[in-house]
């Protein structure tokens, strides 16, 4: 008969070995490197473009929802002198051109930078049946072309929690990518997932190993005054408020919040706080961010309400949201307090430069679709403007120059131009020409070149007789 004794040991030692090969597997398992990120090269074939977006070093981000994918090209391009203005009238008429069809048959679906080049990329599809997405580029020349997908090197990354479905009626299948940010080495994806709390915020580390791991956000929504999960972000950015980075998000019909970044990298669910409700029936299409001083400020392009400028220290300061407005104003404006900017029709918006953003801009004129750059707002400027025209205006030009000097080394340079401009009208008028031309020409070099400014101004008839005079107009436009 078989020993009960030793059957007992055997039995035990084999409990042993499976706890260790247990123990083993799961010490590999908890530790274990993700894949080596695998580059590919070939043909990128797009069912779907709904986001495009840039990393600081040139690395372009598309956003395919329909083919639950994300790409990424390297489009860095060094060594090219960036302009510091743009425009390009009639700018879905010259999309539509270069893909061969009429300006009815395409959508321009996003717009972005370029950080390397300062070229403008648009998202384009071509409407139809069958969707034809394309990526086209502004050169600083205003030229068009089209970018390379065809035979490239790229990475990608799958989505698996897409929706299979469109979620509503307002919300298509393409919600599953509504924005993209590349914030310290990984890409975040907003979106809708095709689960129960469906507002996803996703995060791919770059380059793309298909690993993510996302937070699913909730917001007080003031016009439908409740709570809400099932609403995509439709823009957002990183932001500094009171010295810690958060997410400003911006949503439909049209709350705007703010989840602190940490917390948005810890947590698997998380509640902003609603610090806006930006006005009923609207709907954030883009934002941007600059520095003025010490003092961040958001810039906000909207579909039914101007742009708007908010600051750091005004969203520091603002209480949560949570409570809708009242019956009689269901499509008030509430909230942090906001500059409305004078710009409407704007339908596309990115950052530029230092001193610019860059917009798509509806005319309330003729109706076009126009490509321009346009000077950010910076609450500095106007207080050295102001500084400078009352010196200037009290004789004091010296002073006024000295106040110039000091602004034009990280300032906006068109307005260095004007008041550089302003300050040779002075010594015009003083019959002082050597200073008139020497301001002149430092308006110029700051790109105030405006011919039918410098030749209808009174204030300049004192030196058009001056033979410097002739050579100056040859460089005005």
């Amino acid at each position: 008969m078989p020993n009960p004794t030793k059957m007992k040991q055997n039995f035990s030692s084999k409990i042993k070995v499976v706890f260790a090969l247990l123990a083993t597997f799961h010490f590999a398992t908890a530790y274990s490197t993700d894949p080596d990120p695998v580059m590919l090269k070939g043909e990128i074939q797009l069912k779907s473009l709904t986001s495009i977006a840039f990393s600081k070093e040139g690395v372009l981000f598309l956003a395919d929802p329909l083919g639950s994918r994300i790409w990424a090209v390297d489009e860095k391009l060094s060594g090219t002198s960036a302009s510091a203005n743009l425009e390009v009238p009639n700018i879905d008429e010259k999309l539509a051109a270069l893909l061969g069809v009429s300006t009815k048959d395409i959508k321009i679906d996003d717009m972005a930078v370029n950080p390397t080049s300062h070229e403008v990329y648009f998202a384009v599809t071509r409407r139809g049946t069958d969707l034809q997405p394309a990526v086209i580029k502004v050169n600083k020349d205003a030229k068009l072309s089209l970018v390379n997908l065809t035979d490239v090197s790229y990475y990608q990354t799958s989505l698996n929690d897409v929706p299979t479905k469109s979620p509503s009626t307002y919300f298509p299948l393409t919600s599953a990518i509504t924005d993209m940010e590349f914030i310290d080495g990984e890409l975040y994806v907003s979106g809708l997932s095709g689960e129960e709390f469906s507002s996803k915020l996703r995060r791919i580390p770059y380059p793309f190993t298909n690993k993510t791991t996302a937070v699913q956000l909730e917001i007080f929504h003031p016009s439908h005054d409740r709570f809400e999960t099932h609403a995509p972000i439709e823009t957002f950015l990183p932001f500094s408020v009171n010295g810690k980075m958060h997410i400003v998000a911006g949503y439909g019909c049209a709350p705007l919040a703010k989840f602190p970044l940490a917390e948005v990298r810890a947590k698997d669910q998380l509640r902003g706080v609603t610090v806006a409700e930006l006005g009923g029936g609207n709907r954030p299409l883009d934002m941007i961010s600059f520095k003025d001083g010490n003092i961040d400020y958001l810039l906000i392009a909207n579909s039914d309400r101007t742009l708007m400028q908010i600051s750091s220290e005004d969203l520091d300061k603002q209480q949560a949201l949570v409570k809708g407005p009242t019956r009689v104003m269901p499509y008030a404006s509430v909230g942090v307090e906001y500059l409305s900017i004078a710009e409407i029709g704007i339908t596309q918006l990115d950052d530029f430069n230092d001193q610019n953003y860059v917009v798509v801009q509806r005319s309330m004129d003729d109706g076009s679709l126009n490509l321009r750059s346009k000077g950010k707002l910076k609450p500095s400027m106007f207080r050295v403007r102001a500084l400078v025209e009352e010196l200037r205006l009290s004789g004091k030009l010296a002073e006024a120059e000295a106040e110039i000097i000091k602004y034009a080394s990280g300032g906006d340079r068109s307005a260095v131009g004007v008041m550089y401009y302003n300050l040779a009208c002075s010594y015009a008028l003083a019959n002082k020409s050597d200073g008139a031309f020497k301001y002149l020409d430092k308006a110029l070099s700051f790109g105030y070149n405006s011919k039918q400014q410098y030749e209808n101004d009174t204030d300049l008839v004192s030196i058009r007789n001056d033979n410097r005079w002739k050579n100056l107009v040859t460089k005005l436009e």
